[in-house]
């Protein structure tokens, strides 16, 4: 059944302003009202905090395997990618309230300090992913594949 724009905006309306800011920005940077209707676009919850040794990202992303996750870091921006399916949603349903978006979702997150990045750590646990950045003396130089190990 197709969503009218009415519908759209007032479903983004009842999730809080968080997420209209977030569906805003996700309007600006891509500049396409059809980027705002889409149900397939999502960003997880991320929290981005520094340790004395290390960047720490930490992302919400339950219902994902750790095979559904693609970390990468491309000189000095992080990426992080995924989708998220909901096989329940194929099914004939009429929801009261859809508040678990699914679908591809990426992060980019700018990394604005020297770091060494050849031992960046990525985990997967509980339905967080958790990268750690090691602190260090240089600019990441390189694009690399970052493993995501499951605990």
């Amino acid at each position: 059944m197709a969503v009218t724009w009415q519908e759209t905006v007032e479903r983004r309306l009842q999730g809080g302003q968080s997420e209209l800011a977030r569906w805003l920005m996700q309007f600006a940077v891509s500049g396409s009202q059809s980027a705002m209707l889409s149900e397939h676009t999502w960003e997880p919850a991320t929290d981005v905090y520094e340790t004395p040794t290390h960047l720490m990202v930490k992302m919400d992303v339950a219902g994902l395997r750790p095979s559904d996750l693609r970390v990468n870091l491309d000189h000095d921006t992080l990426v992080i990618r995924g989708q998220r399916s909901d096989a329940f949603r194929n099914r004939a349903t009429t929801y009261r309230q859809m508040e678990i978006m699914t679908g591809y979702f990426q992060r980019v997150i700018p990394i604005d300090i020297p770091i060494d990045s050849a031992n960046i750590q990525a985990r997967y646990e509980a339905g967080f992913l958790e990268i750690a950045i090691p602190k260090g003396q240089q600019k990441a130089a390189a694009t690399l594949v970052i493993t995501i190990i499951n605990r």
